[in-house]
């Protein structure tokens, strides 16, 4: 990645250089459980000051009055979460990206943002739904569904960046451009 367009990029979006950045890809759904995500946001940030947090896909967006809701219910701080709707720079913005997170309650086969992040060295943390689990093992974190325990997962996540890092970006080979 270039990181000048990263740099750009995250001047755009209102995210200082060097602060971490847990990303959530994906349409606003029951399913994809965005108020589990707002809710591990509003805990992780009680402790992370720094700490930014993206979503983006179809009415992940303010003027979603459904996501406004949970986003205020959630107590997180507004400040920092940036709800960005359906974006056409999703590779960029995996690479800014220090965690890959899916809040899913059930429907998931195979979450693909999962492996999209990966590729990009983002650290996939999920809940078990589908096959996530199977899909992030060895690079990945698994969490229940709680809060507490998704936010923990991503301070782990930051506390050990460059170890996680090089695990997720361990198996891009395989998932190359040329062999999809």
């Amino acid at each position: 990645a270039d990181p000048t367009e990263s740099i750009a990029l995250r001047e755009s979006i209102g995210i200082p250089p060097g602060a971490p950045v847990i990303l959530l890809a994906a349409r606003f759904d029951a399913m994809k459980d965005p108020a589990l995500f707002l809710r591990a946001a509003a805990r992780h940030a009680a402790t992370r000051p720094d700490a930014h947090y993206v979503l983006c896909g179809a009415g992940m967006t303010l003027a979603n009055a459904g996501f406004a809701s949970l986003l205020m219910d959630a107590a997180a701080p507004a400040a920092r979460v940036h709800a960005l709707g359906i974006r056409g720079d999703m590779p960029a913005l995996y690479r800014i990206a220090d965690v890959v997170a899916l809040t899913s309650a059930y429907g998931e086969a195979s979450p693909l943002c999962l492996l999209e992040g990966a590729a990009s060295g983002a650290t996939p943390v999920t809940t078990d739904v589908g096959d996530a689990a199977r899909s992030v093992e060895g690079f990945g974190l698994v969490t229940p569904r709680d809060p507490d325990a998704i936010a923990g997962a991503w301070e782990s996540v930051l506390r050990d960046r460059a170890r996680y890092r090089d695990a997720a970006l361990a198996p891009r080979p395989p998932l190359s451009r040329g062999r999809m």
